[in-house]
């Protein structure tokens, strides 16, 4: 358990609006947990009866409730109640995703978990980890692996994928200053190459 719950003063409207501001000014630093799994036995954790599980593909999407750039090939996982999605996930599989936070389109050889959110109303409530669960059942039937990219401040989505079994195989860094930019070696992370521009 982290001693200090840092992300509780980073994962705030304050936190995002200086990220934000710096990133408008050219200034980023970022470092996201490459985590991964092939084990796809943990069952999809059931949710309250007010809730149901939805599954569609990229190119069959009819609404704009997941501000992501979807490919058509791509699984999306949502959780919905009579008033809406409250809940999604988006799943790739061996494709090329930009990932913003690090600046960087990388090339995924198995299933990408990314773009998880729930309604802050919803939280706490077992949501993400079965949005995560069935991602990684889908991903299971198309490929041998599983992969996600978390940042370190980001405890909750930690604590999820940490619950279904999967663990951290490395991480990736991003600099960019006025004049300067730099990403770390993806050398020794399986499943992840980076796209030559």
């Amino acid at each position: 358990m982290d001693a200090v719950p840092v992300w509780r003063l980073t994962r705030t409207r304050c936190g995002r609006a200086l990220w934000n501001a710096l990133t408008n000014r050219g200034i980023r630093i970022s470092r996201l947990r490459l985590y991964r799994t092939e084990a796809f036995d943990v069952p999809v954790p059931s949710l309250s009866p007010d809730l149901s599980l939805a599954v569609d593909r990229g190119a069959d999407r009819d609404s704009d409730t997941i501000e992501a750039p979807i490919a058509p090939d791509d699984w999306i996982v949502r959780v919905e109640t009579i008033e809406g999605t409250v809940g999604s996930v988006v799943l790739s599989i061996d494709r090329q995703v930009t990932v913003e936070p690090i600046d960087t389109t990388l090339q995924f050889d198995g299933g990408y978990i990314w773009a998880l959110y729930v309604t802050p109303a919803y939280r706490r409530r077992g949501i993400a980890s079965a949005l995560v669960a069935q991602a990684a059942a889908l991903a299971a039937a198309e490929t041998g692996a599983c992969l996600a990219l978390v940042a370190p401040d980001n405890r909750p989505s930690q604590l999820v994928f940490e619950g279904l079994g999967f663990a951290v195989e490395g991480s990736l860094s991003h600099v960019r200053l006025p004049g300067f930019e730099w990403t770390s070696s993806l050398d020794g992370l399986v499943g992840v190459q980076p796209v030559e521009s």
